[in-house]
């Protein structure tokens, strides 16, 4: 967060803040407090939507975001754009991948499209082609593709129910992974992010979930070795465990209408409410 960046926040924060604190190269843990301790969501609405990064931070990246066509895989594949990264899609629904690209297109973003399963290594290894061959190198994978739907273990939950998330998640996961190595260890410097979930998930807190998070325990683990095994090619493996996220396909298929904006009660800057986070809201 720059100093420009920081003193736009609001006139209180600007007043109480130190010129240390807005020297500071990253985010002015003092700022956020103040910020925060004020109370007013306009002032942190402001805060939370800025990007402090350059458009063109990241234009020497590639990334390949499995699950890239829709929620959070869209997303974090849109940020990535906004900041300059090329973009190739993948997933199993052309129609959707055609359309997310579109959408992308129309903020500036290049991107492209590679429809495929994660579950089938042929397919994972087209998509790592198409990078390749568009752009030249491929240096960021995300492994955002997963499978989730409410079940009762051994109820409603099936045995191939349970087996489908697992090959989505982990499978896939590895899949992907294993077919992209070649293409990241030619760079020498080049990310692995898979999406797994929060601790209270890993450590099987949660009803009817019992498929997805067994999945996300499995490749949150594998992630510590792939981190450990891939770090002599300079290759970083990290996860990211998003929280309670309006607006996805897994809201829809849990039926949780407060979780879509549309119909939620909506904070003042109209994002779905969630009182179970500190915050008040969804992400």
């Amino acid at each position: 967060m720059t100093p420009a960046h920081c003193s736009v926040q609001s006139h209180a924060v600007r007043a109480r803040a130190t010129e240390d604190d807005l020297n500071k190269p990253g985010p002015s843990r003092r700022c956020v407090r103040e910020i925060c301790s004020m109370n007013r969501w306009e002032d942190f609405r402001v805060w939370s939507s800025t990007s402090p990064f350059r458009e063109d931070i990241l234009d020497d990246r590639v990334a390949l975001v499995t699950g890239g066509g829709s929620g959070i895989g869209f997303e974090m594949a849109r940020q990535l754009g906004l900041h300059g990264s090329k973009l190739v899609l993948f997933g199993r629904r052309a129609n959707f991948l055609d359309e997310a690209c579109a959408r992308l297109r129309d903020e500036g973003i290049e991107c492209c499209y590679s429809a495929g399963d994660v579950r089938k290594p042929d397919d994972c290894a087209a998509a790592v082609a198409v990078a390749e061959e568009t752009y030249g190198h491929l240096n960021v994978l995300i492994n955002g593709a997963a499978g989730m739907f409410p079940a009762s273990m051994g109820e409603s939950l099936s045995p191939n129910g349970f087996k489908t998330v697992v090959e989505i998640d982990v499978l896939g996961t590895y899949n992907m992974s294993a077919a992209a190595l070649p293409a990241l260890k030619k760079t020498g410097q080049a990310v692995v992010i898979n999406t797994t979930v929060p601790p209270h998930f890993l450590r099987g807190q949660m009803w009817w979930v019992s498929h997805m998070q067994a999945a996300k325990a499995a490749v949150t683990t594998m992630s510590q070795s792939m981190a450990k095994e891939w770090a002599e090619y300079g290759i970083r493996c990290c996860n990211v465990a998003p929280g309670a996220i309006a607006d996805t396909p897994a809201a829809l298929k849990q039926g949780n209408r407060a979780a879509l904006t549309s119909e939620a009660e909506l904070s003042p800057d109209g994002i779905p409410v969630a009182r179970h986070v500190p915050l008040g809201r969804m992400g």
